[in-house]
């Protein structure tokens, strides 16, 4: 009689620990990068994840854009198996204007990053030191080790993050034209700051391309939280 109990409580344990791995190795399996065919199901999923936010989100102009902040709303860090946060970046008058969402997945610097605007849209799969960044559902390049952006029909540079003595801001050049500098999430100078400060006028495509950038580099320190 003890032998059966003792046997029926093994078997009980062992059924346990087989469907706690079954779930441990789901997790993993289902944590491993994206290829192109899963790509386009998880930017789905990150954008899902943040769509509620979509209708406040302030209508974009240049005029707006000077007054984005580091500032976030609804910033939410998930770690564990499942590492992932969003958030949204506000006005310097605390108006939604960038949502966001990302997952990392195993192995080194593997994420897919999600964002929106009222205007446009990102994707931004970083793989290791490169980055490819899609920009309303389109390839819009390749961000090399270096910082240059390479555009995706010519591979040719279109955009870098530029070089600074000030460790605190980030220079973004388009088209070899110097448009603005970004400061950097954690040199913040006061409570409210901005994000840019513009150097040059732009046109919508430049604008546009400068900003993939910018809201890259705003993200990456989210990204980098969750280990």
């Amino acid at each position: 009689m003890f032998s059966i109990v003792a046997m029926i409580l093994v078997l009980g344990v062992t059924v346990s620990l087989a469907a706690t791995l079954v779930y441990i190795l789901s997790k993993y399996f289902g944590n491993l990068p994206p290829g192109p065919a899963k790509m386009k199901k998880e930017v789905n999923k990150l954008k899902a994840s943040v769509a509620t936010w979509f209708g406040d989100l302030v209508p974009w102009d240049t005029e707006e854009m000077e007054k984005l902040s580091l500032n976030q709303l609804n910033n939410k860090i998930q770690k564990g198996l499942q590492r992932s946060g969003k958030g949204i970046f506000t006005s310097i008058y605390h108006e939604p204007m960038i949502a966001y969402a990302f997952k990392k997945y195993a192995g080194k610097n593997q994420a897919l990053v999600y964002a929106k605007t009222s205007h446009h849209e990102y994707a931004f799969r970083i793989n290791g030191s490169n980055v490819d960044v899609w920009m309303d559902d389109r390839p819009l390049g390749k961000l090399k080790e270096d910082g240059t952006l390479l555009g995706a029909k010519t591979m040719k540079p279109i955009a870098r993050l530029g070089q600074s003595l000030d460790t605190k801001a980030l220079p973004i050049v388009v088209n070899d034209r110097n448009l603005a500098t970004l400061t950097l999430p954690g040199n913040e100078k006061s409570l409210n700051p901005r994000a840019f400060e513009l150097l040059n006028k732009m046109d919508e495509k430049e604008e546009a391309v400068l900003l993939s950038l910018a809201i890259l580099e705003m993200v990456k320190p989210e990204v980098e939280k969750v280990k």
